[in-house]
């Protein structure tokens, strides 16, 4: 989810004051449109389809290349928006440091994501968070499937770190910045 994404960078770089971007990796073309709303207060590369606002970096329809420029640039967290899990990211999705899963206990989205889940808790390292859905459905499904499901507090603007939002970030998030 790239609401998630970018409110997770938003929190890296406000609240931690580190250095962090977000890739598209997908065909979603979400970024284009959020730098178009935006274009009062990003500061844009068209050359490479790079905007910045509010101090995290974005990059559209990024692939290896913008990858390896984030390394180069020094940036503390990347963050790659694969869109959808699985068309074929799965061995880019298996490189990364943390990888998360994000779905929903909504009755119509239940079965793509416990299915997502039992596909993936076969492997180690995965996170799981859920943006919806009611607390029963939850607390059966994390029973049965044997994982922690993280519930990700509402917060319509992906801009604004609340309070709410900063404990829940502060409870899963180990990072550790140097401060530049």
């Amino acid at each position: 989810m790239t609401h998630f994404s970018i409110l997770l960078a938003n929190y890296l770089t406000g609240v931690s004051a580190g250095k962090a971007a977000v890739l598209e990796w997908n065909d979603s073309g979400d970024l284009g449109k959020i730098q178009k709303i935006y274009s009062t207060r990003t500061v844009t590369n068209r050359q490479n389809q790079t905007f910045i606002t509010y101090g995290v970096s974005y990059y559209n329809k990024a692939g290896r290349k913008e990858l390896l420029e984030c390394q180069r640039q020094g940036f503390n967290t990347v963050i790659l928006d694969f869109g959808v899990y699985g068309d074929g990211i799965e061995e880019d999705f298996s490189r990364c440091d943390r990888k998360f899963l994000l779905g929903a206990f909504s009755e119509w989205k239940l079965e793509a994501f416990t299915e997502q889940i039992s596909r993936t808790r076969r492997d180690s390292g995965w996170e799981y968070f859920s943006a919806f859905g009611n607390e029963e459905t939850a607390d059966m499904i994390m029973r049965c499937l044997k994982v922690r499901v993280n519930r990700i507090p509402w917060q319509p603007d992906a801009f604004t770190i609340t309070g709410e939002v900063m404990a829940f970030f502060g409870r899963f998030l180990k990072y550790q910045w140097d401060g530049n």
